[in-house]
């Protein structure tokens, strides 16, 4: 994996559904970055024509939706990305917030819904409210403002942290 300080390319990996708060991504992306950002989709939901109504209407280009794909693709998304967003209530334990650390990406994840302690935010990743767009912005803003070397810091430290999380070293913590 590659290591870079780009924060540029962001996904969001999950159900279109309004517990997930897919659809507030692209306002704050649009309100943070303006059209200088890419975003990719994969997954599909009740919110996918609201998405790409609002997509349609900012007149946003660098916006890509892939609805089933294979594990192997999500992966190859997940390494073109440099951030995972997804900052949904409801949620207990995300494999998919811990696959996105494993390829390098900044991840952003909802605090007090299961990722916790896992995620220490501003270390290996970002916490943040659920469905809390004003809160998701400032997040963006922060990190953008981070040096170079505290993006690949970042990322250094998330991959570092799935690697913790391993089926094997999971299994070995529960037998201990």
């Amino acid at each position: 994996i590659t290591i870079n300080s780009n924060f540029s390319s962001f996904i969001f990996v999950g159900s279109l559904i309004k517990r997930k708060y897919p659809d507030i991504i692209i306002d704050a992306l649009f309100n943070v970055f303006n059209f200088n950002f890419k975003m990719t989709y994969i997954g599909s939901g009740l919110l996918m024509n609201a998405i790409t109504k609002k997509i349609n209407k900012l007149n946003l280009r660098s916006v890509k939706f892939y609805n089933k794909v294979d594990r192997k693709q999500v992966m190859t998304q997940l390494d073109l990305a440099d951030c995972f967003i997804m900052i949904s209530e409801g949620e207990a334990f995300g494999l998919v917030y811990l696959e996105a650390m494993s390829r390098g990406c900044i991840t952003i994840c909802s605090a007090n819904e299961g990722m916790d302690g896992i995620i220490i935010d501003g270390f290996n990743g970002f916490l943040c409210k659920s469905g809390n767009q004003f809160e998701l912005e400032c997040k963006l803003i922060q990190i953008s403002k981070l040096s170079n070397a505290e993006i690949i810091k970042i990322k250094t430290n998330a991959i570092k942290t799935a690697r913790e999380y391993t089926d094997k070293k999971i299994a070995i913590k529960y037998l201990e």
